[in-house]
């Protein structure tokens, strides 16, 4: 009812609109320009909003022609005026005056017609006409005294059809024509609630006074987009930067673990890959690669603390500490790609993601919110292995193509494993993967009154993992408090605790402990259990351990507990009404508790008689904020601000951990228990120092200008060279603005060019990396150490240059948006190691060396593609093209080889690509695997130097597209995310298709097609044991298993229905949403394997993604 009030006046005061019936004539005489179109609005049955204090005195003489089309009409009336109009929705037109406050009054009057249309579409009738409704409100035979008030801006204007309400009950009024209201309360005592559309909520206590003056404050973020910078917001239309914002309501009704994991396909330039663990790491990368070893993650800021990231346990299933964040208390999520992430200097090389968290609001009741949800998770893909009879004929087939059927190998292999038609069959993904159980629960309680906004939120998670063994919960307490002492001292307070555990498997990647690697080797003819039910082991096989073990705490567990507090606090003080002093405190603090068990009585601790690890690594990472702000508005058209602060940074970290074997009682658990023991930790800390400035200008309205400067000190690099500056410019133009664009308004809401340049740096190396080194070694049967890294005094961080040009577009009234960019990003000064002549008694030295370069386009379109007052149909695309290249290395190196992974580093192309032998195919006379050399020629024996790049690890486009229907409260929303330009390396295949040469794990079906006799056209060899004709140097793999990563899939479903208004207030609600989601539903791709979503682009048997169903409920009370 509150909320109806809110608006039901608005249109009396607003919307001014003939209210007598007149004939057609022809007018001789000059005449107000308010008067002609509030006749107009009667002829043509449209509302006309404008300004009367404007247009009252604006004479003139017009005539109205009777067959004349209205929009033919207004034109010829406003064509020798300085104003111009605006339609909305074909009934309600606004009348401006050409000048930046007539823009602005176009924008919040446009604002306003659009709250109208809501409230009409949810059933409220907005009375347009007839006489002006009463502006007191009091209860039946009430007796008490009368209050009267006046509601107005900052600036003394009256606000016309304000709500004023008794807070507590249903007796309240609307302002009039003045801004005037006039309520008989029975209780002097008594606290009015003052709300009106675009300004912040207010109460007032009424102290037994019977006059009062109310001013409210305007909300900006309500009038206009307002995105968060640095230190700071501004309003969208004002920024020249490349920015993207993610606002969190529009995912609210979905199930999403961690906020990093909502950006993926969302966010042009952002690239984002998960792992499929719950809790699980996510890589995020913004507009590319620029680092080889200094790392490539950006700066997360969240309530302006500065958090860390990465890996704190020892667990083996990769974590996200990021997790530890309940992504249902963030409003928004702005990220900063361009010169804009500059005033953070030396840690910003990668982008910088701002994340804001959801706050109370002054006035009306308290808010409670319940949001829960329910579903079931399962792994992603399955691949198609061979069945226990299957494998077995094609082992045998092996050995009878190598040594013959009649030879001894053969006989005792086929008396070993059997007739094939006899053999057993154990679906081992069956066994290691399962259908898994999610809950989560949120409650949340918000409010406020006039100097004071609460924000409360609890909630638990349960992720049971869709692989045995594995699990994450997460619990987490968040109050976010902001307090105003008097009228010049604000207090903000935001404080996060939040406790996380993770259930591990025995290995995460490329080993054969991993059960995502464990479900396509085991042998498919192992039975898992001994005819008393127990786990069997050792199997038969490369595959001996059992991963089952993983399910059974008494025989192997590893868990990873981690307790986070992250707080901020800060104060404001405002000298003046421009002028503001804040003072900010930030905290991040975690200690993490990691445990390893492994009984001797399974065959993963049966090595060292059992196993037991513990270890706890606490890290505290705080800093300190001084900033000084001004802002003001000179002659209506210089608009200026200014930033100028400092800021300390420090993070410790304390590592400890126990290790001990040999247990004397093999079911005991505790360290004590066993008879061999190691101790094992470290202390590590790092510092930086900063001072930043910022200046803001805006002409008119027309033209932007900002600038920034920041200059950094950081402990981690050489003692000589510990600072840096980091300066960064950007310049934008509204063309929208100008005068001349008067005449495409109908088309051209908004437009915006703009350009940005900035310097940033990467300092995301080793706290020692400048420090020199000694390496351990023995000499004559002792201990020794030897010299092995130069320390460099001079080593200084990675800096990245970065230049953007751009442009953003509203059309036709915001049913169209558009954006695009090109960019350039160039790190120079790479941190690469050098080697040193052995004469020198070093190995190596690190030095800033190298430069890549990284340059794309990104567009973004958003459209309105069908409104009525019922249906609502919106798309959104956004794409995003980034080409990787290297363009030095160390001195006169070209290349540099990571044989360990098979990549290489080369001049001329992508960072991390793949260099291997290419595969020719299969030889259709004899079945072996054929290659080309160095200078393309067929070969059957390829040596090292046959390696070419054959492919780039790293996409070069990836996007998404979302198409958004409504209809009255049923709701429907479809999420597609894609990435493609990259090749992954199968390494999985390198093992499960090999055509029947291993006799000891199983096969993929594709290599039931392999080569039988001469002539079969076929990419599989000849099954033949042992790789005997596979000559590849070292068993090298070749292009044949590097395959494209390109894939389009449905990222998510949601289904959702709000329950109509009348069936809540049967039920004493304020909202409720019900909803169903689906993630990760379809994927369409070339890729053979799992799937082609990997965390480094190499398919080591990573944890799977998971196909999840889930449904849930949000009920506002």
């Amino acid at each position: 009812m509150r909320k109806d009030l809110k608006y039901i006046f608005f249109c009396y005061c607003f919307i001014m609109v003939g209210t007598l019936p007149i004939e057609a004539k022809n007018y001789s005489k000059s005449r107000p320009l308010s008067e002609i179109l509030d006749e107009l609005g009667q002829k043509y049955k449209v509302f006309f909003t404008y300004n009367s204090a404007k247009l009252d005195n604006v004479l003139i003489d017009f005539d109205v022609n009777d067959n004349e089309k209205i929009e033919v009409t207004i034109k010829r009336l406003l064509k020798k005026t300085n104003f111009n109009y605006k339609s909305f929705e074909n009934k309600y037109y606004v009348v401006y005056e050409n000048t930046k406050r007539g823009r602005k009054y176009l924008e919040k009057a446009l604002y306003h017609l659009s709250e109208i249309e809501k409230l009409e579409k949810e059933g409220v009738h907005i009375n347009k006409k007839g006489k002006k409704r009463s502006l007191s409100s009091q209860r039946n035979g009430a007796q008490g005294f009368t209050v009267n008030g006046t509601v107005k801006d900052k600036n003394g204007y009256p606000l016309m059809g304000a709500s004023v309400l008794v807070k507590g009950t249903n007796q309240g009024g609307v302002t009039d024509f003045n801004g005037v209201f006039s309520l008989i309360l029975t209780n002097n005592r008594a606290i009015l609630e003052i709300s009106y559309v675009g300004f912040e909520d207010k109460e007032i206590q009424i102290k037994g006074r019977s006059t009062i003056e109310i001013v409210l404050e305007e909300d900006t973020s309500a009038l206009e987009e307002v995105v968060v910078v640095g230190y700071g917001s501004k309003a969208k239309r004002e920024i020249a930067g490349a920015i993207t914002q993610v606002e969190f309501d529009e995912l609210e009704n979905t199930s999403i673990q961690s906020f990093d994991k909502a950006i993926q396909g969302r966010a042009t330039g952002v690239q984002i890959v998960n792992s499929g663990a719950p809790g699980g790491a996510t890589q995020v990368r913004i507009r590319g690669i620029g680092s080889i070893n200094s790392g490539n993650n950006p700066l997360y800021i969240v309530d302006g603390v500065q958090v860390v990231q990465g890996q704190f346990s020892q667990v083996n299933t990769q974590e996200n500490v990021l997790s530890t964040i309940n992504p249902n208390d963030i409003v928004s999520i702005d990220i900063l790609k361009d010169a804009s992430a500059s005033i953070y200097g030396a840690q910003a090389a990668n982008g910088v993601v701002i994340i804001t968290t959801k706050r109370g609001s002054t006035g009306g009741k308290t808010k409670i919110n319940l949001n829960a949800h329910w579903g079931i998770n399962s792994v992603i893909n399955r691949l198609d292995l061979l069945t226990g009879p299957e494998w077995t004929a094609l082992v045998l087939e092996g050995y009878a193509n190598r040594y013959g059927t009649n030879s001894n190998q053969y006989q005792d292999q086929l008396a070993f494993l059997g007739n094939p038609s006899d053999a057993p069959n154990y679906d081992w993904q069956d066994l290691l993967f399962t259908t898994a159980l999610v809950s989560n629960y949120q409650l949340s309680v918000s409010g406020g009154a006039e100097r004071t906004r609460y924000f409360a939120s609890g909630s638990y998670n349960k992720t049971e993992g869709h692989v045995i063994g594995t699990g994450f919960e997460r619990g987490t307490l968040r109050f976010n408090l902001d307090n105003g002492l008097g009228t010049k001292f604000r207090t903000s307070l935001s404080t996060n605790f939040s406790l996380t555990q993770n259930q591990a498997t025995r290995d995460d990647g490329f080993f054969f402990n991993n059960p995502a690697i464990a479900s396509a080797f085991i042998v498919p003819t192992n039975n898992p259990y001994d005819e008393d039910g127990t786990i069997r082991e050792p199997l038969f096989g490369l595959y001996s351990e059992n991963p089952l073990v993983n399910k059974v705490p008494s025989l192997f567990d590893e868990s990873s507990t981690t307790y986070k507090i992250l707080s901020s606090f800060s104060s404001d003080y405002e000298f003046s009404k421009n002028f503001i002093y804040t003072s900010k405190f930030g905290l991040d603090f975690l200690t993490n508790n990691y445990k390893y068990f492994a009984s001797p009585k399974a065959n993963v601790g049966a090595s060292s008689n059992g196993e037991i690890v513990t270890s706890n690594n606490r890290n505290l990472n705080w800093q300190i904020d001084q900033l000084l702000t001004y802002d003001k508005m000179f002659n209506d058209v210089h608009k200026f601000d200014a930033l100028v602060g400092v800021n300390y940074r420090q993070e410790k970290r304390n590592f400890f951990s126990a290790t001990g074997t040999e247990f004397i009682v093999s079911s005991l658990t505790s360290e004590g228990n066993a008879s061999v023991q190691q101790i094992d930790g470290f202390d590590t800390e790092w510092r930086m120092a900063s001072v930043f400035g910022r200046i803001n200008y805006v002409f008119d309205d027309r033209y932007i200008f900002s600038g920034t400067i920041r200059r950094d000190g950081v402990s981690r690099f050489g003692k000589d060279n510990r600072w840096g500056t980091f300066p960064a410019i950007s310049l934008g133009w509204l063309i929208s603005s100008e005068k001349f664009m008067s005449r495409f308004q109908d088309a051209i809401t908004e437009l915006k060019i703009r350009g940005s340049y900035g310097v940033t740096g990467n300092a995301n190396v080793d706290n020692f990396a400048s420090r020199g080194f000694f390496a351990t070694s023995t000499f004559v049967g002792r201990g020794a150490l030897l010299p092995d890294t130069v320390a460099n005094p001079n080593l200084a961080w990675e800096e990245s240059e970065t230049f953007n040009i751009g442009f953003d577009a509203k059309l036709f009234d915001g049913r169209v948006e558009a954006s695009a960019d090109y960019y350039t990003r160039t790190t120079n000064d790479l941190l690469l190691e050098r080697p040193l002549a052995t004469t020198s008694g070093y190995n190596r030295v690190f030095d800033n060396v190298g430069e890549i370069e990284n340059k794309g386009i990104e567009l973004s379109l958003n459209m309105i593609n069908i409104k009525t007052k019922n249906f609502r149909w919106s798309t959104g695309f956004n794409l995003s093209m980034v080409h990787n290249e290297v363009k030095a290395l160390s001195g006169e190196v070209e290349q540099i080889n990571d044989d360990d992974f098979g990549l290489v580093h080369r001049v001329g192309e992508s960072l991390g690509s793949w260099y291997a032998i290419r595969w020719a195919g299969v030889n259709p006379a004899d079945g072996r695997p054929m290659y080309y050399d160095r200078n393309g020629e067929l070969t059957f024996n390829p040596t090292d130097d046959d390696r070419i790049v054959v492919g780039g690890s790293i996409p070069t486009y990836y996007g998404g597209f979302t198409n958004n229907f409504s209809y009255k409260g049923l709701s429907l929303s479809v999420l597609f995310q894609y990435s493609g330009g990259n090749y992954i390396r199968n390494r999985l295949a390198f093992s499960t298709r090999a055509s029947g040469s291993f006799a000891d794990r199983n096969q993929q079906r594709s290599e039931l097609n392999r080569w039988q006799k001469p002539g079969d056209i076929t990419d599989v060899p000849i099954a033949l044991n042992g790789f005997v004709y596979d000559a590849r140097p070292g068993n090298a793999y070749s292009s044949k298993h590097i395959e494209k990563g390109d894939y389009i899939r449905m990222k998510q479903i949601n289904i959702s229905y709000d329950f109509p208004e009348l069936l809540l207030k049967n039920l004493n609600l304020q909202s409720m949403t019900v909803y169903l989601s689906g993630n990760n539903l379809f994927t369409y791709t070339p890729y053979s394997g799992r799937d082609p979503e990997l965390l480094g682009g190499d398919d080591t048997g990573d944890y799977p993604q998971a196909k999840s169903y889930i449904l849930g409920v949000n009920i506002g009370f």
